[in-house]
């Protein structure tokens, strides 16, 4: 069995006192709770993310926001934390247009720019870096913790999948996060008051409180992102972009087709 050197030794050591594990991040961000546990609000969010963008980043700092404000979600929560997952790399590769195939990120690497565009933000998770975070791997791993899941969307999915459907007032049911996009987020509040007339009149305010609806940001899209690379437009780049996923950006598109796109 390999041996801890001394400053990892009393680094492990430090750690176990506060019930963190020194290898585990989300640990880190949880080991100021209260012993006896606490209440814990854990963002989704899942998407292709071919490349990451700052909106993407956003959407999460907004939804924070919301869950840090207890008269906005109706409870007070110890901690928020988030989770960022990628889809599938064969589901991406098929939304790419042929021009686009080039510019591609496998799942890992898809990832590992999330974890880049987020290092601000230690409460933001990459999924594929962290394999054992998701929302009931972390359940498990704190079982002192309330953890209270939260899907966050931008209004345009939410739209495209009719996804107020899917709103519950169950406490073991996820609950959800919409941030406004222009032109999609009035469809969302039209609908969402719909929807809690029909099936939650006699508890709107809770309804309302386990569907929220965030401000409405700037269409920050991965296609754009694309374009602008294809056009070696590095200052566009930068609008939509951390710097580090923009210059990777930017490489896949110099470096031109593969044979097996072209």
């Amino acid at each position: 069995m390999p041996q801890l050197s001394t400053e990892d030794a009393d680094a492990a050591g430090a750690a176990a006192e506060v019930n963190v594990d020194p290898n585990d991040p989300a640990s880190d961000v949880l080991a100021g709770l209260p012993g006896s546990g606490g209440r814990v609000a854990l963002m989704y969010l899942q998407g292709s993310l071919n490349p990451v963008t700052l909106g993407h980043v956003q959407m999460l700092v907004e939804g924070r926001k919301l869950l840090l404000d207890a008269d906005v979600c109706g409870e007070r929560f110890d901690a928020v934390i988030a989770v960022v997952s990628v889809n599938r790399d064969g589901w991406v590769q098929r939304k790419l247009t042929p021009e686009q195939q080039h510019l591609f990120f496998n799942a890992r690497d898809r990832s590992r720019l999330v974890a880049a565009s987020t290092e601000e933000y230690p409460w933001i998770f990459a999924k594929e870096e962290h394999e054992e975070y998701d929302w009931w791997t972390i359940e498990e791993r704190f079982p002192q913790h309330t953890i209270v899941r939260y899907m966050v969307n931008g209004a345009d999915d939410v739209v495209k999948y009719t996804k107020w459907r899917y709103l519950s007032i169950k406490d073991y049911d996820e609950r959800f996060i919409t941030i406004g996009r222009p032109g999609h987020t009035h469809k969302v509040k039209s609908a969402l008051k719909k929807r809690i007339a029909e099936k939650f009149s006699h508890t709107p305010e809770l309804a309302a409180q386990r569907f929220l609806i965030g401000p409405e940001l700037p269409a920050i899209s991965s296609t754009a992102a694309r374009e602008a690379a294809l056009r070696n437009d590095r200052q566009a780049l930068l609008q939509l972009l951390h710097p580090i996923v923009a210059d990777a950006l930017l490489a896949l598109a110099a470096a031109g087709p593969r044979p097996d796109t072209e």
